[in-house]
């Protein structure tokens, strides 16, 4: 049987071009690549065959003239050859090993790539080798191919008039080999990732400029006076004697936290009001910083858009369409658009003469609509009629690779034996094999899909009212987005004050008028952003599930907050069992007017009295019998406790008589005693030698707050094991859109709830119910040890790798069943890729610790300077793990940290907030200017951003590229039709047919030899 190669021969120095049926040159076509039906083109390259078949074809008879000239059967010596033709021929047996081994892998495609001088982008793709999705046991070699293509990577690119050969993923059209990023790398050259990546680095560098301002206007002199004060020593130590109170009376313990907190601020009113004017020009200094931080992610996602090239610069996404509109009804309505089509209200409000109308009719570029995607309800049956179509186009796929890989090897056990074998043993195994082969070739259509599609577009339920339609540039969509108007809501006052808050719709949707019917529309997602499982879900459905998620969100809210209620609960409830029998001294205290030495000696014999009694009713008795010195304070002590006394007066008197008896019977040795407790005491510098003797500070810090720092631990722990699964299950089961949307609401509710319960609940058991703020398992000990960890850990654990090293050990238990393995090869693939990131669990880490380290600012500012360090520790932490640990599958937009900016400048209303409940909890005062403080902070928050920004800035229209769509479409990663689940079958048949058929026009001089052979080899 006849084999179709194509061969470019020397005859007379002239080189002509061949479309050759031959038997005797050995050049094997893996597909009849004029057929019009088909998808996949196996084996190898017509390229790569007619080189080497051609080079076999020169040794061949350079061999025959050997056995004629020596009159032998012997085959012929590579010393019988030009040197030239020797390495020739090594070559080919080198490539020839390397195809082998390239038919053992599920799947090998090649991409041929081509930048002209236009800057246009021109490739084709070659397949080597189909993919089989569903091959049980898997290839790992493949799904280790495919992990190295998922891995975060600049894509390689030939220089200018070059043309480069890439291999590429066949299940995701990912480069294999990819250029890597270095840690010190700019963060915009992540922009293959979407805009979304690089705007996340600089959003943490936000975070670092705003601990930065703090610090530096309210924060630095916030510390630098509460370090002046000594409020603290004097709290805890007697003011006559200088005696140190006993531990759990202390109203706050000197250690190096106290030392910087408000606490241990001497009351001036000076500091006091200063730092009011200090606090008031932060809150303006973050407004204007965010100003300018929005201006800055505007020009950086106008940057982005430049230099990537996306479907959706030309598409934009239509909902509420009818059910009965064919896909040419709508394109015939939207390229029959004009800008007179205007309602006359919006060019009234415009107040737009006719001329301005005329200029912008001379400018309109007609509309030509290059593709259509229709969005249709998820119906099972359908999937199942596509997969099944699929799985029989495989399994032909799978034989005719058997049938292939056979005639490769016979091509290479007799290439290694170099005789004249080659041609009996291609042409047996053409007489095999090639019924196969040309029943393959034309057996691979389109149409099964095409009748599959058909019957699903004939019925209009299926239909969900959502499309994506594309133009043929970029300034045609601008066009029909500027035709629509907008609507009511986007028209309302109401949408501008909740513009801030609104996160579940965040298309700007316009609207266009239909026969009758408003459409929806406005600019459409990337490709790989939509979830095209929720989008293809019915609304209603939507709507049942995301009540179900409020509810679930409220329940899961108000258990965290009563777990964080209860931890806290305990702990206070041990503090205030230390404290009661100092409360209870103290009250009655009150009603005498002794002196603070009176009150202090009264005070400590009660209390020891208090324990004597609880202990042992008779002991504490026989102690006051047998202790004659202490008798009458005991005396004194049992008769309050007894409540027996009748006149407080009297006593006042009685006990001032006592006090000089105790100290007129200790004598000088009393006195001694008393002098040196003054001289321990009575300065801060000897409060702290005495610690520092026995423990360092930091340590003797964790031992008197252990219960803190548990309970501390016991919240981080309870944040990344358990709420966050809660909420990804809440917000999963929402049905948003797109990933940006559901990476939004993510990160928005999480932070939410763990500020809310880590935070507010705190301090509310704190301020109301312990009154423990700065003592003895006070907040600001919680809170402290909470941001010193809380970063810190999930670094650690990010850097560990933890979800990466459990894939790698189910990999490895895999690979040991061998045959025996049940993992089909799209399963291999997901258990070899490196673990997802995912940027919304870490935005909302982020705005959580920002909300916290904010809001307790006033009173521990050096929470502050924990959260610098630990942005810093968590930035270049990120770009480790981003670029050499995670992988990331969908391009984030620049929607993403526009929105998490959003919940950032609420920190503006927080720390004005916080300043004056802190201070009036202090002082019981709240000045004027911290309730303008507070004005503006909440103003700037309900202003939108954006209609900020725009008032106050102009900026530049993109240098849009002026290439169309059918230019632009080899730039494109993917595009809407290929990734619909319902049109995806098709659409990727279509996209390697049309690359595979555009490499027949083009030719590449790969190959020439100046000796016996002499020529050019054409792709055709």
């Amino acid at each position: 049987m006849n084999f179709r190669g194509s061969i470019l021969v020397n005859d007379n120095n002239s080189i002509k071009s061949h479309q050759t049926e031959h038997n005797t040159q050995g050049v094997i076509s893996p597909r009849n690549q004029t057929s019009n039906n088909q998808f996949y083109q196996h084996g190898f390259s017509q390229l790569q065959i007619a080189r080497e078949g051609s080079l076999m074809a020169t040794l061949q008879n350079q061999e025959m003239r050997n056995n004629n000239n020596n009159n032998s059967g012997n085959s012929y010596k590579f010393q019988d050859l030009e040197p030239n033709q020797v390495d020739n021929f090594k070559q080919y047996i080198s490539k020839l090993i390397t195809m082998k081994g390239e038919m053992k892998i599920n799947g090998v495609y090649k991409k041929n790539v081509q930048i002209t001088e236009k800057n246009e982008l021109k490739c084709n793709i070659q397949i080597i080798k189909p993919y089989n999705p569903k091959l049980v046991p898997p290839d790992w070699n493949t799904a280790q191919r495919h992990a190295d293509a998922t891995r975060v990577g600049m894509d390689q690119k030939p220089l200018p008039n070059n043309i480069e050969t890439y291999e590429i993923c066949p299940c995701c059209d990912n480069q294999i080999e990819k250029q890597s990023l270095n840690l010190f790398d700019d963060p915009i050259k992540l922009l293959f990732l979407g805009s979304g990546y690089p705007l996340y680095f600089d959003f943490i560098k936000q975070c670092i400029y705003i601990m930065i301002i703090i610090l530096l206007i309210s924060g630095g002199f916030n510390l630098y006076t509460n370090q002046l004060g000594k409020e603290c020593i004097l709290n805890n130590q007697h003011t006559i004697t200088g005696e140190k109170l006993p531990y759990e009376l202390q109203k706050c313990h000197y250690n190096i936290i106290s030392k910087y907190s408000y606490i241990n601020k001497n009351v001036d009113m000076n500091y006091i009001y200063f730092q009011d004017i200090l606090d008031y020009f932060t809150v303006i200094t973050l407004i204007i910083t965010f100003i300018f931080f929005r201006r800055y992610q505007i020009y950086k996602d106008i940057e982005c858009d430049v230099l990537d090239l996306t479907p959706s610069d030309y598409t934009v996404m239509i909902k509420n369409i009818p059910k009965n509109i064919r896909p040419n009804v709508l394109q015939q309505f939207l390229q029959d658009l004009s800008p007179n089509q205007k309602s006359n209200l919006t060019i009234q409000n415009q107040d737009q003469d006719v001329s301005a109308t005329q200029d912008e009719s001379e400018k309109f570029e007609k509309i030509q609509v290059t593709d259509i995607n229709y969005v249709y309800v998820k119906n099972h049956s359908h999937v199942k009629q596509l997969d099944q179509a699929v799985k029989r186009f495989q399994m032909k796929s799978k034989r005719y690779d058997m049938d292939f890989e056979e005639i490769l090897n016979t091509v290479f056990s007799s290439s290694q034996k170099g005789n004249s074998l080659l041609q009996n043993n291609i042409t047996s195994s053409q007489n095999q094999n090639n019924s196969n082969l040309i029943k393959e070739n034309t057996d691979l259509d389109l149409l099964e899909l095409e009748r599959i599609m058909h019957e699903i577009e004939k019925v209009p339920n299926n239909f969900n009212g959502y499309a994506f339609v594309s133009f043929m540039s970029d300034k045609q969509r601008d066009q029909v987005l500027n035709i629509a108007e907008e609507t009511f809501e986007e028209r309302s006052i109401f949408s501008y004050l909740c513009s801030s808050f609104q996160s579940s719709s965040l298309e700007e949707f316009k609207e266009l008028d239909f026969e009758g019917q408003k459409l929806q529309i406005c600019k459409a997602p990337e490709p790989l952003e939509i979830i095209w499982d929720n989008i293809m879900t019915d609304d209603q459905h939507k709507s049942r599930k995301r009540l179900h998620s409020f509810i679930y969100t409220v329940t899961t809210l108000l258990l965290y907050t009563v777990i964080i209620y209860f931890l806290n609960y305990n702990t206070g409830e041990q503090q205030t069992d230390k404290k009661k029998t100092s409360n209870n001294a103290t009250a009655i205290m009150q009603n005498f007017n002794l002196t603070s030495s009176e009150n202090y000696i009264l005070h400590n014999q009660y209390v020891e009295d208090e324990k004597y009694l609880y202990s042992n009713q008779s002991q504490f008795i026989s102690k006051n019998i047998s202790n004659e010195g202490y008798s009458q304070y005991s005396f004194v002590g049992k008769q309050l406790k007894q409540q027996k006394l009748i006149a407080f007066n009297n006593f006042q008197n009685k006990s001032k008589t006592i006090i000089q008896h105790k100290h007129l019977l200790n004598g000088q040795e009393h006195q001694k005693q008393n002098e040196n407790d003054v001289n321990k005491y009575k300065t801060q510098e000897n409060y702290m030698e005495e610690n520092t003797e026995i423990l360092n500070p930091i340590i003797q810090l964790i031992k008197d707050q252990f219960s803190n720092l548990t309970v501390s631990i016991f919240m981080i722990l309870l944040n990344s094991l358990v709420v966050r699964y809660a909420f990804e299950f809440i917000v999963n089961n929402e049905c948003y859109n797109t990933f940006s949307l559901y990476k939004i609401n993510m990160a928005q509710k999480l932070s939410i709830a763990l500020f809310i319960s880590n935070a507010l609940v705190t301090s509310f058991i704190a301020i109301y119910y312990s009154h423990n703020i700065y003592g003895n398992g006070g907040l600001i000990y919680i809170m402290i040890f909470y941001l010193a960890l809380d970063t810190p850990f999930n670094c650690f654990i990010e850097l560990i790798d933890l979800w990466g090293n459990v894939k790698k050990i189910a990999k490895y238990w895999q690979q040991r069943k061998g045959k025996d393995c049940t993992l089909n090869q799209e399963e291999a693939n997901i258990l070899c890729e490196r673990p997802v990131h995912e940027i919304e669990i870490c935005y909302a880490e982020i705005i959580n610790t920002i909300y916290i380290s904010v809001f307790f600012s006033p009173i521990i500012p050096v929470g502050l300077i924990l959260s610098l360090f630990g942005f810093i520790l968590l930035y270049w932490t990120q770009k480790y793990i981003v670029i050499y640990k995670r992988s990331v599958k969908q391009q984030v937009s620049i929607k993403l940290s526009q929105e998490m900016t959003n919940s950032l400048e609420i920190v503006v209303g927080i720390y004005p907030i916080s300043c004056t409940v802190f201070y009036f909890i202090s002082s019981g005062t709240i000045t004027v200017l911290q309730i303008i403080s507070i004005f503006c902070g909440v103003l700037y928050i309900l202003i939108p951003s954006d209609l900020l920004i725009k008032s106050l800035f102009k900026f530049p229209n993109p240098n849009q590229e002026q290439q169309i769509y059918p230019i632009a479409y080899s730039r494109f990663k993917t595009t809407y039709s290929r990734l619909n689940p319902i049109t995806s079958e098709l659409a990727n048949e279509k996209h390697y047919q049309m690359f595979s058929h555009s490499k027949s026009n083009q030719n590449h001089n790969i190959y020439q030899n100046n000796n016996n052979f002499n020529g050019s080899l054409v792709s055709v």
